[in-house]
């Protein structure tokens, strides 16, 4: 039984894989499903065959037989939801997230030198949700209330964003 059967059409790709465009037959045969392209792609891709050891593997291993034989099911329904699109306070609050994860990990690594970090992430996330509250607002008066909210995150931004400096500087291990 053979894995990789070529159609008609693939001719015009005979550099990719002259071997296979030898064995087609002049009238065209039918390929294989897309599925099971994609994962012979994978197989090849994941272990840096080319396509005639990617054949012979197929070939030889009943796993990877299985594997690129297997029927796929797919569920095709579709949710409709909200989309969150981001804003300058929802990417600053994430910002500060990861800032203050990957400062966490160093404190961890390197123990309790230098200042004491202080986590700043649920000020920051109640101050985008306030943001965001009054963003809603048309008024003269929602507008003064966000200019003051975002003073509050920029100063709890800048306060995360110039903690790294007083962390302890980590040298590479050999």
């Amino acid at each position: 039984m053979r894995f990789w059967k070529m159609p008609d059409w693939s001719k015009s790709c005979a550099g990719l894989c002259p071997s296979a465009v030898r064995k087609a037959r002049p009238a065209g045969e039918r390929g294989p499903p897309a599925d099971v392209v994609l994962r012979l792609l994978a197989l090849k891709h994941m272990f840096n065959w080319s396509y005639d050891e990617m054949q012979r593997e197929v070939r030889a291993n009943l796993v990877y037989r299985e594997f690129t034989g297997r029927k796929l099911r797919v569920d095709t329904t579709v949710v409709e939801t909200h989309i969150h699109y981001p804003t300058d306070s929802s990417l600053m609050g994430d910002g500060v997230r990861v800032l203050t994860r990957l400062m966490k990990r160093i404190s961890e690594i390197t123990g309790a030198v230098g200042t004491k970090l202080r986590n700043r992430t649920r000020s920051v996330k109640l101050r985008v949700v306030e943001i965001a509250r009054a963003s809603r607002s048309k008024s003269e008066q929602g507008r003064e209330r966000m200019k003051g909210l975002y003073e509050k995150l920029l100063t709890a931004t800048a306060d995360v964003v110039g903690r790294p400096s007083a962390l302890p500087k980590i040298s590479p291990q050999e």
